[in-house]
């Protein structure tokens, strides 16, 4: 079963962006050490393209992606060094996945031990919840399951999809402060929401299409491209 949701999960993360890059070359994608960089999209093409560049799948495009002000394409070893991670948006987990099994394939995804896998089954309550549809979980208890994996592997860059639906101040202002941790620590984190809202509370620079009509006349935070 947890080979099924890990094959689910990515298969449908390379199959949405598709090959031509076609936007993420107008957006002209830079991650920068230790800066929280917020892409401001709803769009499912734009976020699959940025996970597939992330993933090393882009190829010999010229100037689709730098890291530190550096090409990819001429210095590929910067993303065969560096581990990425992606947590997906909680409506992105197929609808019939158990909370119990994908607490599994997380601390497994983890390497936990027996000790920590039950230090999750006790945080996560799962006595209670493990049987319940992930869909049909609390929005904090899902926000919750897929930080706790975000914020506890060991990765070099991040990227995190639209987490929240409708957050508390609470609830942000504590997903701010681990995302600022992370950030001293000199990650490359990268969170994607069309909430305009939010953009300057948890991040530190924001990009978009000037072509997205969810964004472009709304935003006025800061803006790249």
């Amino acid at each position: 079963m947890l080979g099924v949701i890990h094959h689910r999960w990515y298969s449908f993360l390379f199959s949405r962006g598709g090959r031509s890059f076609d936007l993420l070359k107008k957006l002209s994608l830079s991650i920068n050490r230790g800066e929280r960089l917020i892409l401001l999209s709803r769009d499912e093409r734009l976020i699959g393209q940025t996970f597939s560049a992330l993933c090393g799948k882009a190829g010999a495009i010229e100037s689709l992606l730098l890291i530190d002000g550096q090409d990819t394409v001429a210095h590929p070893e910067l993303l065969q060094r560096k581990k990425f991670v992606y947590i997906c948006n909680p409506n992105h987990i197929p609808g019939d996945i158990k909370t119990i099994g994908l607490v599994r394939l997380i601390s497994d995804l983890l390497e936990h031990g027996k000790s920590g896998r039950a230090k999750f089954y006790i945080r996560f309550n799962l006595e209670q919840n493990g049987r319940l549809k992930f869909v049909n979980l609390p929005d904090e208890v899902q926000i919750d399951i897929l930080s706790a994996y975000l914020f506890s592997v060991g990765a070099d860059i991040y990227m995190a999809d639209d987490l929240f639906d409708s957050p508390s101040s609470r609830i942000v202002a504590q997903f701010a402060k681990q995302l600022q941790v992370m950030a001293q620590q000199e990650k490359y984190l990268i969170y994607v929401t069309c909430d305009t809202m939010l953009a300057p509370q948890i991040g530190d620079r924001a990009i978009y299409l000037t072509s997205d009509p969810l964004v472009a006349k709304s935003y006025r935070y800061t803006s790249e491209n």
